[in-house]
């Protein structure tokens, strides 16, 4: 009977553990990424052989109940809204990663599927916790970090387009050049005076003049108005029609500003031959004048004139806001309609999940069970070209939060069993001390 008493106690014990699992569940439900916790294993202890009934059966007594842990169930949860674009939800594989003090001076990286980030004030990306949250940039532009100053942005920044926005990793996907994200608050694109225009199109034989006109920007903004004149000359078309090309940049009251003469020969199927109208030279920058190439040119004949000018160059443009695609590329958007990729989420990835170790605020950390971080790179189709679906294994969703993925049916369910199997052994407690009193009540 004493013996019961202990079997009774370790199955409450054992209960007990079962119910605080489903209880922590059922209390994180609403917490973003979280990742529920199933049953723990039981298993009994230890048998103790009573007697051999037979040759081939025995007669075990049990000693109680003990429990093994459970498995972290890692399966995708479902997706809600918010008005965010820093509120990310991975759709598919992968953990994000934030820095996490240790207590001894430094941090480590911890990792974590809830994705509420915001920027802090001092432009940092960060976490509810307010971690660091962990990416890329590859720019030396905001080496500074501060949150004060007013980063200049142009198309020759060192930093990546992003159809080359790759996550650095060795070889073997372990992740390099990683750390904190920092999103300045005031940028600017700067200005890009015009240094090229480009014609194509169909100059018609049957006119004696066409005229080929775009805005153009200067060095301080200031638009003028090019145009290129194309003057029949009939004097020496054996080889093909010739033009006699004049380009001109005016100001807003008609007044010619800069000149540039040329002569321009197109082949007898129409094809341009040659121009020596190759620039126009404007307050000390030379603008560059193509008439296109190959399939592109410019042509000549007597084809319905279709023409068209097109001219570089960018006015200057503040920081309106960010923006998140799919890749977890952070890009700035500005007034002037560039969209500039800046920076890009870390999604970690690890060979085994279920190794990984909580700790509070939803952030786990790598044990020698689930092995050190890795990156998934870019799958290389066979032609070479790069599919970016299977990119690091999932989708980043903006402004989106991915929820828990309990079952709360199967929640309250299993707590439900629980507290039977914890009343159940109750009761063989209360028995087992009736059977006790019952028996020292005959030594009377």
């Amino acid at each position: 009977m004493i013996k019961s008493l202990y079997n009774g106690i370790s199955g409450i014990s054992a209960h007990q553990n079962n119910i605080n699992v489903w209880a922590d569940n059922i209390a994180n439900v609403n917490t973003p990424g979280y990742k529920t916790y199933n049953s723990p294993r039981f298993q009994n202890l230890f048998t103790q052989q009573v007697s051999h009934l037979s040759p081939i059966a025995t007669t075990d007594v049990g000693n109680g109940v003990t429990l093994n842990p459970g498995t972290r169930d890692l399966s995708q949860g479902g997706v809600f809204s918010t008005d965010s674009v820093f509120n990310v939800a991975i759709d598919g594989n992968g953990w994000f990663g934030v820095e996490v003090p240790n207590g001894n001076g430094t941090k480590d990286i911890g990792f974590t599927r809830n994705g509420t980030f915001s920027v802090d004030g001092d432009g940092n990306l960060v976490d509810g916790g307010g971690h660091y949250v962990m990416g890329q940039y590859f720019s030396e532009t905001f080496a500074e970090k501060d949150k004060d100053q007013t980063y200049i942005i142009n198309s020759n920044k060192n930093i990546a387009k992003e159809d080359l926005f790759n996550i650095s990793m060795q070889e073997d996907g372990t992740p390099t050049n990683q750390e904190s994200i920092f999103l300045p608050k005031k940028m600017t694109y700067e200005l890009e005076a015009t240094k090229e225009v480009k014609l194509s199109g169909n100059i018609d034989l049957k006119n004696d003049v066409s005229l080929f006109e775009t805005v153009i920007l200067e060095a301080d903004g200031k638009q003028k108005l090019l145009s290129i004149s194309f003057s029949k000359d009939d004097s020496n078309t054996v080889n093909g029609p010739v033009w006699n090309t004049i380009a001109k940049v005016k100001d807003d009251e008609g007044n010619t500003l800069s000149e540039s003469a040329g002569i321009t020969k197109f082949k007898t199927n129409g094809v341009l031959d040659s121009s020596t109208l190759n620039n126009i030279e404007h307050n000390g920058i030379k603008i560059n004048i193509n008439l296109g190439s190959e399939a592109n040119t410019l042509t000549s004949s007597s084809s319905e004139q279709d023409h068209f000018i097109l001219a570089d160059g960018l006015r200057s443009g503040d920081l309106l806001n960010y923006s998140v695609n799919d890749q977890g590329i952070i890009s700035a958007n500005f007034d002037n309609d560039i969209n500039f990729p800046v920076a890009r989420y870390a999604v970690y990835h690890f060979i085994n999940a279920q190794g990984l170790e909580r700790e509070g605020g939803n952030i786990y950390f790598k044990t020698p069970n689930s092995g050190a971080e890795k990156f998934w790179a870019y799958s290389k189709e066979e032609n070479g070209t790069i599919n970016k679906e299977t990119q690091r294994g999932a989708r980043i969703k903006s402004g989106f939060l991915e929820l828990s993925n309990l079952n709360l049916g199967e929640a309250m369910t299993q707590l439900i069993i629980a507290q039977r199997s914890y009343d159940a052994n109750s009761k063989s407690i209360t028995t087992s001390d009736d059977l006790l009193k019952t028996a020292l009540g005959l030594l009377k």
